[in-house]
């Protein structure tokens, strides 16, 4: 297994200019190929200076992506010497990791990882990472960190995800196999300055053929649901797009 470190500026936000504290960015990447066997590569971001927020949000991002590299790289390695005819086709993994806002209050990012061990195609998933401050303290955001307290916030931000899936055509949540959606598929978001993304892999709510859904929703569409005075304050004190 050989890392490659490659320097670049500064944290962006999606095309949007950051909004508070920059920080600065280099990105690791990991590889791994043996012949006709296999193939793995994977990038993540680490951020500078490496304190509070910014030190929690390195320290997620390098766990998820080395821990999803080692497995594969083990799996591949323990099927090879077990039967080496088993690799009709190359298995193949590629993580890439995407950060839609990055400063010393707020990182948010997400880890998409392409998987394929035979079969048909290859299966696609999302990890998302949010790190702020929590209680005073950097930590991993869930979704009831940002939520207004109480169960009302999380059942109308579900009632609002399926109805723009619905519009979507999402074939499960069309044709009623998917009535409410799972806590997981929940966690699955990412913030940007002006709004929050939901990130559905496929057969997640539709088939494979439909792909995935990246639902956004604009913070003006939330404003009952987020908690003005929790994590994502700096974001929700600014105008939208800013």
């Amino acid at each position: 297994m050989r890392r490659f470190v490659l320097v670049f500026g500064v944290a962006f936000a999606l095309g949007c200019g950051v909004w508070a504290q920059s920080v600065g960015t280099r990105w690791e990447r990991l590889n791994s190929t043996e012949g006709k066997f296999w193939s793995a590569k994977a990038s993540f971001a680490q951020f500078a200076p490496t304190q509070g927020v910014v030190g929690k949000a390195n320290s997620e991002l390098e766990f998820v992506v080395s821990r999803e590299f080692e497995a594969f790289v083990g799996r591949a390695f323990l099927a090879r010497k077990a039967d080496p005819s088993f690799f009709t086709t190359p298995w193949t993994l590629d993580v890439k990791t995407t950060v839609s806002i990055a400063n010393q209050q707020l990182i948010s990012a997400y880890i998409e990882t392409s998987l394929f061990e035979g079969g048909a195609h290859p299966n696609l998933t999302y990890t998302c990472i949010n790190v702020g401050m929590k209680n005073g303290l950097p930590a991993r955001l869930r979704l009831a960190d940002v939520l207004r307290s109480g169960p009302d916030s999380r059942k109308a931000l579900g009632a609002l995800l399926m109805s723009k899936l619905r519009e979507r055509k999402a074939s499960q949540v069309v044709e009623g196999d998917i009535e409410s959606l799972p806590d997981d598929l929940l966690e699955n978001f990412i913030v940007t300055p002006s709004a929050m993304t939901f990130l559905f892999a496929p057969y997640a709510v539709g088939s494979y053929a439909e792909g995935s859904f990246l639902v956004k929703i604009p913070f003006e569409e939330l404003e009952a649901i987020l908690d003005p005075n929790g994590p994502l304050k700096p974001v929700l004190a600014k105008p939208a797009g800013g």
